[in-house]
């Protein structure tokens, strides 16, 4: 009878153990919103890179290359150059301040780019919300999660 009671105590615990370490799991993974990035975005893009980005202006704000991650080829072109980008102003939701930023890129001009929009996903159209702006444009916190989330992008080789 007494092991009986042993065992009852024994599986008492360890199930609210568990349950205690699921809530906490859910509660901190509530607090830090998990930043993904969207795969379409980089897919349509011809130029992703890592820029240091100090403000956001209405136009055309410069950003300076870090590195190039795609392609290869405009590694050295490009590095530790200042671009023009249009179309970070479409991005405020996603600025977190001045510091690195991974921006898919679609070239518009010599040493002018615009951010590459999300595009639409066949079969599923935009929400009712946005009709009047069906297109949504993301640029992304250049951190050591969305850096490994880059790197198992496919993208094609020129």
């Amino acid at each position: 009878m007494k092991a009986d009671r042993v065992r009852l105590l024994l599986a008492s615990l360890l199930f609210f153990g568990w349950v205690g370490w699921l809530a906490y799991l859910a509660i901190t993974a509530a607090m830090a919103p998990a930043i993904v990035l969207s795969r379409p975005q980089f897919l349509v893009s011809n130029l992703d890179v890592i820029a240091q980005v100090e403000q956001i202006e209405d136009k055309l704000t410069p950003v300076k290359v870090v590195e190039v991650h795609w392609p290869a080829a405009e590694k050295e072109r490009l590095k530790d150059k200042t671009i023009q980008v249009a179309g970070l102003a479409d991005c405020r939701k996603d600025w977190q301040g001045p510091g690195p930023y991974i921006l898919p890129l679609v070239h518009s001009g010599q040493d002018k780019y615009t951010v590459a929009a999300i595009p639409h996903s066949p079969g599923f159209p935009p929400p009712p919300s946005q009709t009047d702006q069906p297109r949504v444009y993301r640029i992304y916190p250049a951190n050591p999660k969305t850096l490994q989330q880059l790197e198992h992008i496919p993208k094609l080789e020129r």
